[in-house]
């Protein structure tokens, strides 16, 4: 069987940096249809995940795997929109090292929640038998 943990961190890269051109990761804070747009390839990168898996073994509830696909597609565009939002707002580009800290923790406060709500929401769409 293929390995759902690294499947699902292997998508995230892919969809979330790879297939995040710089322009759509720098307009996305001010342009919703971007940020949507980013959200609908992340969530369609996740029902791939579960498609691939299934082919190797994994049973999955279907209408369960679409819901948490919308959900996870949802839930990223609002967190994309609302924490760049926040720290182009926020951040000080007069201090290099204050803005350079606070851009890789946004970074990786944003990453982490994505992969928990992804994994929390996977698990809602796996067949207990």
């Amino acid at each position: 069987m293929f390995n759902l943990a690294i499947s699902l961190i292997l998508i995230h890269f892919l969809s979330d940096w790879i297939m995040q051109p710089r322009w759509m990761a720098e307009q996305k804070s001010s342009n919703f249809g971007i940020c949507s747009y980013h959200g609908l390839i992340t969530g369609l990168f996740l029902l791939l995940v579960y498609g691939i898996n299934s082919m190797y073994g994994l049973k999955i509830n279907w209408v369960m795997a679409l819901l948490a696909a919308g959900l996870y597609t949802i839930t990223h565009i609002l967190q994309d929109w609302f924490v760049w939002r926040i720290y182009k707002k926020y951040r000080d580009t007069k201090k290099e090292f204050q803005s350079d800290y606070w851009f890789y923790s946004t970074i990786a406060i944003d990453q982490a929640v994505h992969l928990v709500l992804m994994f929390a929401l996977t698990s809602l769409a796996i067949e207990m038998s």
